[in-house]
C-alpha cells in the first residue's frame, strides 16, 4: 500500500503558493519488519548535481494509517523548513559566540556573565562540537559531550552551567526560526549533589568573635555579613547612601563582581545584582546598627562613599579565606570559615531562631523560598527540634483551651 500526498511530480511542488524543496511524499506499510511500521518517503531534487534523491523515516509509533499521514505531513513541513535554511553554514562556535555577544551588547548579561561563558564555551565546548553546522547539531552530539564532562569528573553544577550555554543558544535561534527543532530538549543531566553549607557552629562563633575586633581589616565587612547575610559581592558595592540608621534598614540595589578581561587582566563592575529578588531591603539589628554608627563616627562619610575598603569581592574572600585559616575558624563542614560561610551562619540561625522562611528568603534574596528551604531548613535538627517544641507548646495551649 502506499499513499502520495502533494503532488508527485518531476517538477518543484507547490503547497498554498510557496516553493517546496520536497517534490513529493509517500507513505508504506513494511510488511518485512516487525510490527508492520509506516515507513514515509520524501523525494527531492539535489540543488548541487541535480540528481533526484530521497530520505526516509519509519513511523513505528504509528497504528493507523491516519495516525501515520499526521506523523508524515508533520515530518515534512519540519524537513521543509530545514531545507529553507540549509544555507546556513554556521557553525556551534559561530552561533554561541554570536548569541553572548548580541546578549551582551543588549545589556541582558553582565560582563561577567559573559566573560565566564565565554571561557567556559571555549575550554570545553568548542573544542568537542564547535565545528559542528549549527543546523545539524543533535541531541546526541550534547548528549555526548554531557556525558564526557561526567566522565572527566566535573561536578554536576558544572556540567549544568556548561550546558546551559548551548541550551541558551539553541532556545534563542529557535525562537528566532532559525533551527528546526531544539536540540537540547531531551538531553539527560546530572542530578545536583546536595552539598554540606560550612556554617560556624557555637564553637566557630566564640572563637570568631574572640579574634575579630573592631582594628582588624576584615571587621566591618564581616559584621555586616554575619549580621544580614549579604552576599561578598553586596558588601563591596554597599554605600552609604544605601544604609538608613533612622528607618534601620539597608538597601541592596547594586553587587561587584569580579572578572578578567580579554587580556586576562581581573577587573571590577558594579551592576544590578544576580536576580531581581536580590534587590531588596535588609532590617539592621541592634547589634550591626552599633557597629555602623562606630564607623559613620569615624570616617564621616558622604553618602556615595562606599562602606568598606575593598571594591573586589575576589580579593576580599580570598583574603578573609587565609585570615580564617590561619587563625583556625572553622565551620561545621570541618573547613575554614568563608565570607560566603558567614552568610550561610545568618541564615541557618535564622533557621534555629525559629524566623519563618518566607521572611528569610526575602532578606537572603533568594529567587524563591525552595531555594532557602532545601539548603538551610532540611536536615538542621536543632531547628526541627525547636519547630517541634513550638509545636508542643501550640498543642498544650490548645488541649488546654478545649479542657
Amino acid at each position: 500500500m502506499q499513499v502520495n500526498f502533494w503532488h508527485n511530480s518531476w517538477h518543484t511542488a507547490t503547497v498554498k503558493g510557496l516553493e517546496m524543496f520536497y517534490t513529493s511524499a509517500s507513505l508504506k506499510r513494511m510488511n518485512d519488519r516487525k510490527g508492520k511500521p509506516f515507513r514515509g518517503t520524501l523525494q527531492y531534487k539535489d540543488p548541487n548535481t541535480g540528481q533526484w534523491r530521497q530520505v526516509t523515516k519509519v513511523f513505528p509509533e504509528c497504528k493507523y494509517k491516519s495516525e501515520a499521514k499526521v506523523a508524515l505531513q508533520a515530518w515534512r513541513e519540519e524537513m521543509e523548513h530545514k531545507a529553507s535554511i540549509r544555507d546556513n553554514t554556521n557553525s556551534v562556535e559561530a552561533a554561541i559566540m554570536h548569541y553572548l555577544d548580541e546578549q551582551r551588547v543588549l545589556n541582558k548579561i553582565s560582563i561577567v556573565t559573559y566573560q565566564n561563558s565565554l571561557r567556559l564555551a571555549k575550554t570545553n565546548i568548542f573544542p568537542a562540537i564547535g565545528k559542528v553546522k549549527f543546523i545539524d547539531l543533535t541531541s546526541k552530539n550534547v548528549q555526548d559531550l554531557v556525558n564526557d564532562l561526567i566522565r572527566r569528573n566535573y561536578k554536576p553544577s558544572s556540567v549544568r552551567t556548561i550546558f546551559a550555554i548551548i541550551s541558551k543558544t539553541c532556545k534563542d535561534a529557535y525562537r528566532r526560526d532559525e533551527i528546526v527543532s531544539d536540540p537540547t530538549k531531551n538531553v539527560t543531566l546530572p542530578k545536583n549533589a546536595r552539598r554540606q553549607i560550612n556554617y560556624l557552629g557555637p564553637e566557630g562563633r566564640r572563637k570568631f568573635f574572640s579574634l575579630m575586633t573592631s582594628d582588624c581589616k576584615f571587621y566591618l565587612p564581616t559584621m555586616i555579613a554575619y549580621y544580614t547575610g549579604m552576599r561578598a559581592g553586596e558588601i563591596c558595592a554597599l554605600q552609604w547612601r544605601d544604609i538608613n540608621l533612622g528607618a534601620n534598614v539597608i538597601s541592596v540595589t547594586k553587587t561587584a563582581k569580579d572578572y578578567r578581561t580579554e587580556t586576562g587582566k581581573h577587573a571590577v563592575e558594579i551592576s544590578d545584582p544576580k536576580t531581581p529578588k536580590s534587590v531588596r531591603t535588609i532590617p539592621i539589628i541592634g547589634a550591626l546598627k552599633k557597629i555602623l554608627l562606630e564607623a559613620a563616627e569615624e570616617t564621616d562619610p558622604d553618602a556615595k562613599d562606599f562602606v568598606i575598603t575593598w571594591r573586589n569581592p575576589r580579593l576580599l574572600c580570598t583574603s578573609f579565606c587565609k585570615w580564617a585559616k590561619r587563625n583556625q575558624v572553622i565551620g561545621e563542614a570541618d573547613k575554614p570559615i568563608t565570607m560566603h560561610g558567614l552568610r550561610h551562619t545568618f541564615a541557618t540561625l535564622g533557621v534555629q531562631s525559629g524566623m519563618d522562611i518566607k521572611s528569610l528568603s526575602s532578606i537572603l534574596g533568594h529567587a524563591n523560598t525552595a531555594l532557602t528551604l532545601d539548603v538551610y531548613a532540611s536536615d538542621d535538627e536543632q531547628a526541627k527540634q525547636f519547630a517541634m517544641s513550638s509545636l508542643s507548646r501550640f498543642f498544650d495551649q490548645d488541649s488546654g483551651n478545649e479542657l
